[in-house]
Formats: structure tokens, C-alpha cells, sequence
């Protein structure tokens, strides 16, 4: 619990700083949405009173360590300089007292009021996506990489394959005419990951993906097999990278594109670089219909009859998702609520049937954001009330 603290702690001060990386933003946020309590604690740092009480105080600390002479800070006249730095030294310090001092009796002293003839039930939120995913190796060996250490995971033949600080899986090839194995990617509901190929192609998968590979590239081809959503910046090679999916194949040599192709879905194809070709996988045709994509071009093929529609777009919304929003374009509730369920790994419930039908959502929300948050933003652009019970939300009329 002391540890958590120290960390909570070094997240106020990086905040209070204006040097919080996106990824601890969201560490901090989603500590404050864990309580009341944490709430309360960091408003305390954003108290206008507070922070000039704390500027005062620190200037009386400073006013004092001026009147000190140079011999009792262990400085000599040649080094005066040296005192500047010694002032930088002397706020941090006292700011970290500060932040310790009021986090720390806040914190494990805290003493909330709470009404004896009504207990206190608080529905636990549901929190956005994580990095998580199962390796499975040539030999159906299921490595959770979650739970693996950084650092080298494998060595098989000449390819050694890491991951890294970050959550990334990262292949290295020694040797491209080694043995090569097939090897699969796959990410659950409520979690994501990304890896570069053997090739220095780079893949991020969304929530509920699969991605097939082989750990080295061999023949006149680089194919990988993809069911779900996938982001690719393709490594150029002379030799054209093959993205098979069930209804449709993408071949590119050098190239940045997205792919949505869940199962029962259409498959949308995006390209924001370089050009591609995609043919439909349709046996009831003799002559496969081939179409070719710029950049800036969306291909959407029916689910059901393999028809392409091609349309201009913009095309960074497309990987929005990798990039922490959900973006919808005249986009169906139903729709809308499928890409909840596989980011929040909750099932959806319309009652009565066909809640919200016909309603077509526009914009772009936060989506590394706890379930009520979103589904509030959700309530404010959609004729629809959402009720949460567990993993189960259910869409209502309002």
C-alpha cells in the first residue's frame, strides 16, 4: 500500500509539474475515479489557498537558506555559482515534504462520514482495455503476456523474440533462410497489443484480435492472416506483404493501412499511405474482383455479398482507436455499442428489442475513460438511457 503511495505521489508531482505522459495521465485518472476519497485528496493540489500557502511557506524556507553563508552550505567563494542550483534542490525537496505531508495524513487518515442508517454500496466501474494478449507457439505452447517478464521471451533457431519495456512483442530474425514456424497473436475483449514481424513490419492489434504470422519470412510472399481490427505500417520489401482475412485478401509492399474484419462484420479496409490492392475471396465468381486503393481511400465489402464500396475519407480517424478515441461517422447505435463491448469486455442487452435502431451517432470520444464515463458522454449525443449491472449493459429508451 506504502509503494502504491510513493507512485500516486511521484503522479501529483509530474502532474503538478506538466510532465505526466499519456500513460500515466490515464494511471492518474483512473486513480482519482477509484474513490471519493482519492478525488478529494488531489483537488487539495489543485486549491488555489493551498498552492499560495505552499508558495509562501517556500519563500520563507528560501529566505532563511539566503541568510546562510557560503562556508555552512559547503561552498567556497569560487563556487558561488554553485547556489543557484542548490535553491532548485532545496524547492523540490520541499515539495516533495509538502506532497508527502499532505498525502500521506490524507491518505491513511482519512476518515469519511457515512450515514449509520444507510449502508454505503458502490458499484464498481468497469475500466477501458489494458495491454494484454496470448502468444501461441508453433508447438500450441500459450504464452500470457501479461503475466511475461521484459525482456527475451524465446530464442527459436535463429529468431529471438523480446518484449519490450513498453508491451511490445518484437521479433529478430538472425538469419532469414532459418526454419520458420507459424505462430499466432491474439488479444481478448478489453485488451490490446502490438508487435513488429521478423520483416520490421509493425502491427497493433485492437480488442478481440487475431493476427497469424510465420516467425520468419520465407518464398516470394509475406503473408499474415488477420480476424478482428488491425493497424499496419508495413516495412518496404521487394517482396509484397499478403493480409488474408475471411472475405477479403490485402496485398502491399510499403504501406500505413487499417482493417476492421470482425466476423459477421463488413470488412473495412483504410489507407493513409502508399497504394494497395485488395481482392474479394467471393468462390461464386469466376474472375476475383480485384481493386486497387490510395491513400486517403476507404474500401468497405459487404459481409454478406463481397460488393466494395470506395469512398474518400480522412483517413487518420480510422485508427483513432490506436490512439486512444473512438470515433464515429453516421454510425449505427448497434454498431456503436459492438465497439464498446469488445473494448470494455461487456455484453450488450437492447430491451425492448431494436432500442435505439436508425439513430446514427457522429463524433469522437475519450475511450481510455472507466464504462460511465463514456457512457455518459453516450446519453448526451444518443436518445438512449444505459443501465450497468456488472458486465452487462443494457440500452433503454429514455
Amino acid at each position: 500500500m506504502v509503494e502504491r503511495a510513493d507512485h500516486v505521489r511521484t503522479l501529483i508531482m509530474k502532474h503538478m509539474a506538466g510532465q505526466l505522459t499519456a500513460g500515466e495521465t490515464r494511471q492518474l485518472e483512473q486513480w482519482i475515479d477509484e474513490s471519493q476519497q482519492n478525488r478529494d485528496l488531489f483537488n487539495q493540489f489543485e486549491d488555489p489557498d493551498r498552492l499560495r500557502e505552499a508558495v509562501r511557506e517556500y519563500a520563507q524556507v528560501i529566505k532563511t537558506f539566503k541568510s546562510l553563508p557560503n562556508d555552512a552550505l559547503g561552498l567556497t567563494d569560487n563556487n558561488r555559482n554553485r547556489r543557484k542550483y542548490l535553491y532548485v534542490a532545496v524547492f523540490f525537496a520541499f515539495l516533495i515534504t509538502l506532497l508527502g505531508t499532505i498525502f500521506y495524513v490524507n491518505h491513511f487518515n482519512y476518515q469519511p462520514v457515512v450515514d449509520n442508517k444507510a449502508p454505503v454500496v458502490k458499484e464498481v466501474d468497469v475500466l477501458p482495455g489494458t495491454p494484454k494478449a496470448t502468444l501461441t507457439l508453433a508447438d500450441n505452447q500459450a504464452v500470457n503476456l501479461e503475466e511475461s517478464r521484459n525482456g527475451a521471451l524465446f530464442q527459436q533457431g535463429q529468431v529471438l523474440i523480446t518484449k519490450t519495456l513498453d508491451g511490445s512483442l518484437v521479433y529478430k530474425a538472425g538469419n532469414s533462410t532459418g526454419n520458420r514456424a507459424i505462430h499466432t497473436l491474439t488479444t481478448p475483449k478489453g485488451g490490446f497489443y502490438n508487435i513488429s514481424l521478423a520483416d520490421g513490419t509493425r502491427v497493433w492489434l485492437n480488442a478481440a484480435t487475431s493476427v497469424r504470422y510465420p516467425s520468419i519470412f520465407h518464398g516470394t510472399r509475406r503473408r499474415v492472416e488477420l480476424s478482428g481490427e488491425a493497424y499496419f505500417e508495413v516495412a518496404n520489401n521487394i517482396l509484397p506483404l499478403v493480409v488474408e482475412t475471411s472475405k477479403a485478401t490485402i496485398e502491399v509492399t510499403g504501406t500505413k493501412f487499417n482493417c476492421s474484419a470482425y466476423n459477421d462484420e463488413n470488412i473495412i479496409t483504410t489507407l493513409l499511405e502508399g497504394s494497395v490492392r485488395i481482392i474479394a475471396n467471393n468462390r461464386n465468381v469466376a474472375t476475383p474482383v480485384v481493386t486497387t486503393v490510395k491513400a486517403g481511400q476507404q474500401v468497405i465489402m459487404d459481409k454478406k455479398t463481397s460488393l466494395v464500396d470506395i469512398k474518400t475519407v480522412y483517413a487518420e480517424t480510422s485508427v483513432a482507436w490506436k490512439n486512444g478515441s473512438f470515433y464515429f461517422d453516421h454510425s449505427d447505435i448497434t454498431e456503436v455499442m459492438r465497439q464498446v463491448a469488445r473494448w470494455y469486455d461487456v455484453d450488450i442487452v437492447y430491451d425492448p428489442v431494436g432500442t435505439g435502431a436508425g439513430q446514427l451517432l457522429t463524433g469522437q470520444l475519450e475511450r481510455n475513460v472507466p464504462l460511465s464515463n463514456l457512457l455518459e458522454q453516450l446519453e448526451r449525443i444518443a436518445s438512449v438511457k444505459f443501465e450497468v449491472k456488472g458486465k452487462i449493459i443494457t440500452v433503454r429508451k429514455p
